[in-house]
């Protein structure tokens, strides 16, 4: 997430008061592919993913290749997306 937050500025949207990430739309379980990792972040940062812009379209094959690196795979079971914020303590 670091490398999409940070690297490309997608860490999610408010909508309605309320804060959407791209966690809020991973399931608990089930298969999820690299693209549809890539929608979701971008959809959860308020992007229009049924008709995204050239740059979105570019940030979709880069945000896939980044999950692929990053899983070590093209699919992974979703409750291998968990993400914990907490600080890791010696």
């Amino acid at each position: 997430m670091e490398r999409v937050c940070v690297g490309l500025g997608y860490c999610g949207s408010q909508k309605r008061l309320r804060r959407l990430h791209v966690l809020d739309l991973i399931p608990n379980s089930g298969p999820v592919s690299a693209s549809k990792f890539a929608e979701w972040v971008l959809l959860a940062d308020g992007a229009n993913v049924e008709a995204p812009s050239a740059a979105e379209r570019q940030h979709l094959e880069v945000i896939a290749l980044i999950f692929k690196e990053c899983m070590g795979a093209k699919r992974v079971d979703a409750s291998k997306l968990k993400y914990n914020d907490d600080p890791v303590w010696p």
